[in-house]
């Protein structure tokens, strides 16, 4: 009797659970509910009243953007997403709170750790997230899957095995794992400027970060902020060029050289690109009309301020000794035939808090349909690199100047410069030698020697900017529609406008050096001077 007694009440047991997790929905509110558990748009549409926003949901593009990318994160189609967008557009609520609450829909045992300059930033996202889980609506439709268990100031627990764990990226990160780390503005405004606190936060990125993913090739990572500096934590994962690394942007005002495209995130649909076409044409004219936004622009008072925050590019268009515009546009989808290619490098062999880049450009001279030389830009390389992962890199790029990938080798060869500089400098002249000594054809590039060379970055670019005004340099546009820049384009154009405040200085340096050894050897010329 004992034992059948046990039974039933086994079965009495599991009929109630059974009862307590049904749910028999209306016919219209079921069709919802399977709708907003296949589109995390569809999701934020239907929960967003529940989620704190303050306000009822504006629907637009960029916001369909951002859940498609995020919904391609769930999907495994990206890895790693970095967003750059100008405040108040929404960005926090849907990476750190909305996606949260929508993945534990359909997987409420995923673990999330979400992170922030600053603990107090954290905390109101757990809270919201909470919030969001425990209203009416979303018990009603989801509440059967899984139950809160732990709901503290930093962290959220389920039954299911779910947590979504946050912290400031100066707090405790360590010990914690998660199939995806959500970082939401990595930098504080405030401090960004400090050197110091830049290169403390990407070393966390780069060391701490990574380490806490459950699993490598299931795991993503977002990164979500608006740009504040040309080095901040968005800026400094974007230098890195990984492969598997998708950058959604979405500037306040349309800049056509700069649009963005991204990935197939819908079979069918081609690659997400940004709809706009106008220049100036607004992210969300409902949202920020035009009034607004000039009334933004003279409350900042500061070019700089607006290029970062709100246009996603932290340098004013207009630059200072090169000024992009100067550069001629190739719009083919092959370079043009070179006679001769060029690679300088500027040299630096340490890591770590306060060491200097080491950068490489490639250079093609060719000439136009009238005979007169011109230069293209082909390829561009910068790391902080220990020596001899210095040494690796430049016998690479001597094989073949794609080979800019640090983590990703390539395996074949070519196409290969005809000849590379190097800088004579404390840093250069040792690795001069000992390439020479390793069989690679380097030459040591010094501005001092005939005593009639400014030996300063700002004097070399001075000397060539004349170049550049006068058309013959050329940057290749991003094919096939030739209608924005190529990555390593975009960061060469970037350093361009910052420089000469910025450590990317040696990336126009190199340029400086390529010019001046052709101006110097009468192949390049302004049109404007006399023939030898």
């Amino acid at each position: 009797m004992s034992n059948l007694f046990k039974m039933a009440c086994k079965a009495q047991k599991s009929y109630q659970n059974a009862l307590k997790n049904s749910r028999i929905l209306e016919p219209e509110l079921e069709a919802k509910r399977q709708l907003a558990e296949s589109s995390f748009h569809e999701f934020v549409k239907l929960v967003w009243p529940y989620c704190g926003a303050g306000d009822t949901f504006k629907d637009n593009w960029h916001v369909k953007a951002i859940c498609d990318h995020l919904q391609g994160c769930w999907e495994g189609k990206i890895k790693f997403l970095v967003i750059n967008m100008p405040p108040r557009f929404g960005k926090s609520l849907l990476c750190s709170v909305l996606f949260v609450a929508w993945v534990w829909t359909k997987d409420p045992s995923r673990r999330f750790i979400t992170t922030s300059y600053g603990e107090s930033l954290a905390s109101r996202d757990t809270i919201l997230c909470r919030l969001l889980i425990q209203s009416p609506l979303y018990q009603q439709l989801w509440g059967h899957k899984f139950k809160l268990i732990i709901t503290q100031a930093l962290k959220l627990f389920n039954d299911q095995g779910g947590t979504r764990n946050a912290a400031g990226l100066n707090g405790a990160i360590t010990g914690q794992g998660a199939w995806c780390i959500i970082v939401d503005d990595a930098n504080n405004i405030k401090e960004v400027e400090t050197k110091t606190t830049r290169e403390r936060i990407n070393e966390i990125g780069d060391t701490v970060l990574p380490s806490r993913l459950d699993n490598r090739e299931t795991g993503c990572q977002i990164v979500v902020q608006q740009r504040s500096h040309a080095q901040d934590y968005s800026g400094h994962l974007i230098a890195k060029e990984l492969p598997y690394l998708v950058h959604l942007v979405l500037p306040m005002e349309y800049d056509p050289y700069e649009k963005c495209s991204t990935i197939e995130l819908n079979e069918g649909e081609g690659v997400w690109t940004d709809p706009r076409e106008e220049e100036g044409e607004l992210l969300d004219p409902i949202r920020f009309s035009q009034k607004s936004v000039d009334e933004i622009k003279s409350e900042i008072g500061s070019a700089y301020i607006w290029a970062g925050q709100y246009q996603q590019r932290p340098a004013p268009k207009k630059g200072g000794l090169i000024m992009p515009e100067w550069f001629a546009h190739w719009d083919k989808e092959e370079p043009p035939e070179c006679d001769f290619i060029i690679q300088s490098w500027d040299t630096a062999w340490t890591q770590g808090e306060g060491s200097s880049y080491s950068a490489a450009t490639t250079w093609g001279l060719f000439k136009d349909q009238y005979g007169i030389p011109q230069v293209i830009l082909l390829s561009l390389y910068r790391q902080k690199l220990l020596y001899p992962e210095l040494r690796n890199m430049v016998q690479r790029l001597s094989k073949c100047y794609h080979d800019v990938v640090l983590e990703e080798p390539l395996d074949w060869g070519g196409p290969s410069p005809d000849l590379i500089l190097i800088e004579e400098r404390a840093s250069g002249y040792a690795l001069l030698q000992d390439l020479k000594r390793a069989g690679v054809d380097v030459r040591g590039f010094n501005p001092k020697r005939k005593g009639k060379l400014d030996s300063s970055k700002e004097g070399r670019a001075e000397l060539v900017s004349h170049i550049i005004e006068a058309g013959r340099v050329w940057i290749p546009l991003k094919p096939p529609l030739f209608d924005s820049y190529p990555r390593f384009v975009k960061a060469f154009v970037d350093a361009c406008e910052l420089f000469p405040r910025h450590d990317t200085a040696d990336i126009i340096d190199t340029m400086s050096m390529t010019l001046l050894y052709l101006m110097e050897r009468r192949e390049l010329w302004n049109p404007t001077d006399t023939r030898y």
